[in-house]
């Protein structure tokens, strides 16, 4: 059996009489002679270079420029178009560009342009830093993605002249980026192509089998499609409404994606495939057509979208309902709109000049966030960008009524960041429906009301990552973490070191420059901050660091803390114990096998790259074999701050509803459940095991009261390692 060809989209050579006739239409004159000259110069520029399907190379710009003045965008961006390529393929640059054509133009094409003269890692960290220069260039000017998009466009209709490898790699990064970034920006058209085009440069089979299915299907219910036109157009105009009904057949792709993997390729894929678009005048009739389509059809249960009252994130407006299936069909998409919801949903920002306006900001918004943030590591910008461009929006409220907009998924974490990166920073509970405290990792549902409580001693946890799911959040949940970490890191190696020092009379503030001098010579750091910040990362232990402050003493033991020592040998260190203060972020870990809290006996040891790793004093977990070195006596400062993490476990009688009414009684104390999980038992108790936050001891035995108050309960405990 012979492998099939990739399709590919015949389109006659486009010429620049061509994109002078098409712009004729709408540009002045002076316009489209200074497109002529723009060719020229592209033309002279490329002169010699030849594209892989073996044509000259200026037919591609030229096909780029024909996209472009279809969607009637604008000189500048024409320009843009025919010159794209110039300052990465040939002699010219972006200042001759400039002095040319304007600086506005320079600069799109300058956005499009593959960072060059940087070396990188590996291929995926130079087009990660290439993408990341392109969205910078977007979030000023949002007619370099719309050049870059025709750009992939032209080259996805030629992609069979490209070797395997290439194909399948350009096809995924046009079905991960560019196709989705078409569809955040609402030109459904262009991102409905891209998808069909890579779908087929991926997986040319599935792709082809697909597309001949969905051919037959047209031809075997063509006659019952039609009826059902006539009949929706019939009632319609019963009605007095004024519509246009056009029948529309879903993408191979569309139909593809939205199967698990398991069932891609069975006979269920080819059982949804038809929807009729209606389009009227006004508002006002999109909602009498769904009154009077569900009269005539039955409407399938919670498959009603309305988007005009709560549009998309990217300003797409519809009505969308689903019937039930007519004589074979399992059942209809219906999208009601208006003539200009209908032109935006193809063409989006484009319509009517609207990437010239501030309309076209909502999503740029959040790649401002993450480009503000300097992210420095490109390959996970991009991962972060990915991650906004596959929405599935859950809309939530605030307290006041205003509308969030979030991804599947999203959780309290997504919703305070949405709102603030301050707030998001400092959150500390939340309140769902205005109901009992929910864990912060909840998975928010589309009409919940969100109320979010704040709290200045708390920060974001590394646990965050966990759950939280749009870019914003975890770009400010990294961020805030990296510079905590090492200051942090910093502040915690200055206290060890300290205390090591003591030892010898001594401490960092009194250490001359020939000591400080020594001993980033000896570990080879430039900058002492540097060195304790290591040491507070436990990647040096600071006994060692400071053994090289006396050479006489390397190659002798250091006495026991309880030694005296002669008035020529170092003092004694104190016995005073490390203060811990519960603020000090992830330089300071609480174990979770014992969860230690203040009031707790607690000791703890240093761990290389993760700083102390604090320990009940009882913990069976701190075993002999540690360094003695190592080990760290530790106590809780007079007033630490902030909550802290315990585990309980509590057996209630098996009856409804007991798990309800125990966390309401914690809901009412304030606690904040982190999780919860329950162990039925076969006899008439059951166990139920809490994560919750406390205070301190004193906190958790008011807790522990309350619940041994309840009738249901029959033993509370802590659980401990």
């Amino acid at each position: 059996m012979t492998k099939p060809d990739i399709p590919d989209l015949p389109e006659p050579r486009f010429q620049i009489n061509d994109l002078c006739a098409l712009t004729d239409l709408y540009l002045t004159p002076e316009e489209v002679a200074e497109l002529y000259r723009a060719y020229l110069v592209s033309a002279e520029a490329h002169d010699g270079q030849m594209r892989r399907s073996g044509e000259p190379y200026i037919f591609h710009p030229l096909s780029v420029a024909g996209i472009l003045a279809r969607l009637r965008m604008d000189t500048p961006t024409l320009i843009a178009a025919l010159l794209h390529d110039v300052i990465e393929d040939t002699h010219i640059t972006k200042e001759q560009i400039a002095s040319t054509f304007g600086a506005q133009v320079a600069d799109l094409v300058d956005g499009v342009s593959k960072l060059r003269n940087m070396n990188f890692a590996n291929k995926a960290e130079a087009q990660a830093a290439s993408f990341h220069k392109m969205i910078m260039a977007m979030t000023r000017d949002i007619r370099v993605i719309l050049l870059k998009l025709a750009d992939r466009l032209h080259n996805m209709r030629t992609i069979k002249h490209m070797k395997a490898e290439s194909r399948r790699r350009k096809s995924r990064e046009t079905l991960e980026i560019y196709a989705p970034i078409a569809a955040r920006l609402c030109i459904g058209n262009l991102a409905e192509e891209l998808e069909d085009l890579s779908f087929a440069g991926l997986y040319p089979w599935r792709h082809r089998i697909i597309k001949k299915q969905l051919e037959e299907n047209l031809r075997k219910h063509h006659e019952l499609l039609n009826k059902i036109q006539a009949a929706v157009e019939h009632r319609l105009a019963q009605q007095g409404i004024a519509a246009k009904v056009e029948l529309y057949q879903k993408s191979a792709y569309a139909l593809y994606k939205k199967l698990p993997r398991k069932q891609r390729g069975g006979k269920q894929l080819f059982k949804d495939t038809f929807g009729f678009r209606i389009i009227v005048a006004d508002v006002d009739h999109c909602y009498r057509v769904l009154g009077a389509v569900h009269s005539l059809y039955k409407p399938k249960p919670g498959n009603f979208k309305d988007y005009i009252a709560i549009p998309r994130a990217n300003h797409y407006q519809s009505l969308h309902t689903r019937l039930f299936g007519y004589k074979g069909l399992s059942s209809i998409d219906v999208r009601i709109r208006t003539q200009d919801m209908q032109n935006f949903a193809e063409y989006g920002i484009i319509v009517q000049g609207l990437y010239r306006s501030g309309k076209a900001q909502a999503w740029l918004g959040k790649m401002n966030d993450l480009l503000g943030e300097n992210p420095g590591d490109f390959v996970d910008f991009m991962a972060n960008v990915k991650l906004d461009l596959f929405p599935d929006e859950v809309y939530v409220f605030t307290p006041k009524g205003d509308i969030i907009e979030l991804p599947k998924g999203a959780t309290a974490v997504d919703f305070a960041y949405a709102i603030h990166s301050d707030l998001g920073n400092k959150l500390n509970a939340v309140k769902i429906d205005d109901q009992m405290m929910a864990p912060l990792n909840t998975q928010l549902r589309s009409g919940q009301t969100i109320e979010v409580f704040t709290a200045n001693w708390t920060s974001p946890k590394p646990e965050w990552l966990d759950f939280a799911v749009t870019a914003k959040a975890r770009s400010h949940i990294r961020q805030f973490l990296k510079g905590l970490n090492q200051e942090q890191a910093m502040r915690l190696g200055q206290r060890i070191f300290d205390r090591e020092l003591e030892r010898y009379n001594l401490s960092v503030d009194k250490l001359s420059d020939v000591q400080r001098q020594l001993l980033l010579e000896k570990f080879g750091f430039a900058d002492f901050n540097a060195l304790l910040t290591d040491i507070g990362l436990g990647n040096h232990l600071a006994y060692l660091v400071a053994r090289h402050l006396q050479p006489e003493l390397q190659d002798t033991p250091l006495a026991p803390l309880n030694t005296q020592l002669s008035s020529s040998s170092p003092s004694p260190l104190s016995n005073a114990p490390l203060v811990i203060k519960g603020t000090e972020g992830m330089v300071v870990s609480l174990a979770k096998c014992c969860r230690p809290i203040p009031g707790d006996a607690i000791k703890g040891y240093v761990s290389p790259g993760r700083g102390i790793v604090v320990h009940t004093h009882n913990c069976k977990n701190m075993n002999a074999h540690r360094s003695p070195n190592s080990l760290l006596e530790l106590t809780w400062a007079e007033l630490p701050a902030g909550e802290f993490l315990v585990d309980i476990r509590v057996e209630v009688s098996n009856s409804k509803g007991v798990l309800g009414k125990v966390s309401t009684t914690l809901g009412n104390i304030g606690i904040n459940i982190e999780a919860v999980s329950s162990d039925p038992h076969s006899g008439a108790n059951s166990s139920i095991d809490f994560s919750m936050r406390v205070r301190d001891r004193r906190h958790l035995a008011q807790v522990l009261r309350a619940l041994r108050q309840q009738v249901a309960v029959k033993r509370v405990m802590r659980k401990t390692a």
